[in-house]
């Protein structure tokens, strides 16, 4: 435990890790939040109209017959309110009626005209749910769709790299080589204690980033009905397993997680391969950039693509377990690798 404090230690404070962390932190939220845009404004925009007709009609939840005719009955109202505007701008034209009359009648026939567009795309929306109605349910779109499409998780990646540089930054000296050398298993426990420090900067940095992110999508947008099923995003339309919106997500950020700790016990064996500092960066970045590399080959098997996993990618067991594997794999090849190099000293 003190050698797990004392790398602590000389990561947040001789090596100035705690500035560089909540410095580049605010960095990645404030990029996260520029680049959530939603794809459908116009709903964005009517979002309390739309709210007051899905609860006013019951349209919300499981599409069934009764909310199939509710929707129709505005449907209905809406086209007449059209047809009695006409009406009304011809009377007026005609001089039937007078400007104030026709004002105030008009105010309220636009109340309703002006939602067509929010109609039609709550028949969108029913049209989709009813190919297949129990797991296709009607509701508010917008902030699921950000909260599970987010693909700034990948920006993580860099501040892997960032953070197991700045980790052994100083580990190069004849002292410290001496401690490792003289300690009963110093080897091994330096090395764990070391990636152990990492994993939990990089960890505790992207839960507070996913926090922070849910709670900013939740205030400005809403996420209601956790409790629908996650086919209700058309994104999930080919998904066949059962899973709520609130557990998909839940998955999906765990699956994430576990990849963004991969990706960091991989580039902490890159670091305990290369004496320089600059060799490791570069293969490490090499292989964080494979995916761009070959953009045209699927691999979703790789950690760094699944910094940015969906649940079609693959199931979210073989996720974890392939995640698992790599872990470990990279632990004992750097415990290998790094007493190849001890020994040598």
């Amino acid at each position: 435990m003190e050698i797990l404090r004392l790398e602590f230690r000389k990561f947040m404070k001789n090596n100035k890790g705690f500035a560089v962390i909540f410095t580049v932190l605010p960095i990645i939220f404030i990029i996260s939040v520029l680049t959530s845009q939603v794809s459908n404004q116009y709903l964005e925009i009517y979002k309390d109209e739309y709210s007051k007709i899905l609860c006013e009609y019951n349209l919300s939840g499981k599409v069934t017959d009764k909310s199939i005719q509710s929707l129709e009955k505005l449907k209905d109202k809406c086209e007449k309110a059209q047809l009695d505007f006409d009406n009304l701008f011809y009377k007026y034209q005609l001089g039937e009626i007078s400007t104030s009359e026709y004002q105030s009648e008009i105010s309220e026939l636009s109340k309703i005209t002006n939602l067509k567009s929010i109609i039609e795309t709550t028949e969108t929306q029913f049209d989709y749910a009813k190919e297949n109605p129990d797991n296709r349910y009607i509701l508010y779109t917008n902030g699921w769709n950000l909260l599970m499409s987010r693909d700034c998780d990948i920006v993580f990646l860099m501040l892997v790299l960032l953070v197991v540089t700045i980790c052994f930054l100083g580990d190069t000296s004849s002292g410290m080589k001496s401690f490792i050398l003289t300690c009963n298993l110093g080897r091994i426990k330096f090395l764990v204690v070391k990636l152990t420090v990492c994993e939990t900067i990089i960890g505790f940095s992207y839960i507070l980033h996913t926090l922070a992110y849910y709670f900013y999508i939740d205030k400005k947008y809403g996420l209601p009905n956790g409790d629908f099923p996650v086919q209700s995003l058309q994104m999930y339309s080919d998904y066949t397993d059962s899973a709520s919106l609130n557990s998909a997500s839940i998955k999906v950020t765990i699956v994430r997680f576990s990849a963004l700790l991969v990706c960091t016990a991989f580039v902490f064996l890159c670091f305990t391969v290369f004496t320089s500092s600059v060799g490791a960066i570069c293969v490490s970045s090499s292989f964080l950039l494979i995916p761009i590399m070959f953009y045209e080959i699927d691999l979703p098997f790789l950690p760094q693509e699944m910094c940015l996993y969906q649940l079609y990618d693959l199931s979210f067991l073989g996720s974890l377990l392939i995640n698992i594997f790599l872990f470990v794999t990279s632990l004992v090849l750097s415990i290998l690798l790094w007493k190849r190099k001890s020994n040598t000293i």
